[in-house]
C-alpha cells in the first residue's frame, strides 16, 4: 500500500484521487439490506427502494420490518437508548404489534443493564482516581 492508499482503495470503493467516490451499481433495498441490480426492482420499487422479492412479502411484514428499523434507530452503537429519542422509543413500548412490544421491552432491559454497568464502571474509575490522587474536572464526566 502506498502512502495515500487505504482499505477502501484496496476494495475498489474509491477511484484514484482524493474524495472521488465510485458509484455502486444498482439500488439498495431497505427491507433485505442488500444492494441489488436495477433489474431486481419493479417500476415503483426503484423509488420505494424495495426489490421485487421483498415486495412479495406483504404489507404486514413490510410494516413490521419498518417498525424494527425505526426501533433500532433509537439505539446507539453502544447499546444505549439515546435520550433525545426516548420519547420515540416509548411509542414502541405501547405498540399494537406484540412482536414490536416484546422487542422494545427487551431493548429497554438491555439498556438498563448497560447503563448500570456503565454507572458501576464510572464509580469504580472515580474511586480508583480518588485513591490515586487524581483531580476530576467537569470535562471528565460522562453524560449518562
Amino acid at each position: 500500500m502506498s502512502q495515500w492508499s487505504c482499505v477502501c482503495c484496496e476494495l475498489g470503493l474509491w477511484v484514484s484521487g482524493v474524495g472521488k467516490r465510485k458509484k455502486l451499481p444498482g439500488h439498495y433495498c431497505w427491507v433485505c439490506g442488500r444492494r441489488r441490480p436495477n433489474e431486481r426492482f419493479s417500476g415503483s420499487g426503484h423509488s420505494r427502494h424495495v426489490c421485487r422479492e421483498c415486495a412479495k412479502l406483504g404489507a404486514e411484514e413490510l410494516a413490521y420490518r419498518q417498525h424494527v428499523r425505526d426501533l433500532e434507530r433509537c439505539i446507539t452503537y453502544e447499546g444505549f437508548i439515546a435520550r433525545k429519542r426516548r420519547v420515540t422509543f416509548e411509542r414502541f413500548l405501547r405498540h399494537e404489534d406484540p412482536r414490536i412490544r416484546a422487542m422494545a421491552e427487551e431493548r429497554e432491559r438491555v439498556d438498563a443493564e448497560n447503563r448500570e454497568l456503565a454507572r458501576a464502571q464510572r464509580e469504580a474509575d472515580e474511586l480508583a482516581a480518588d485513591a490515586a490522587g487524581f483531580e476530576w474536572t467537569e470535562d471528565d464526566e460522562v453524560p449518562f
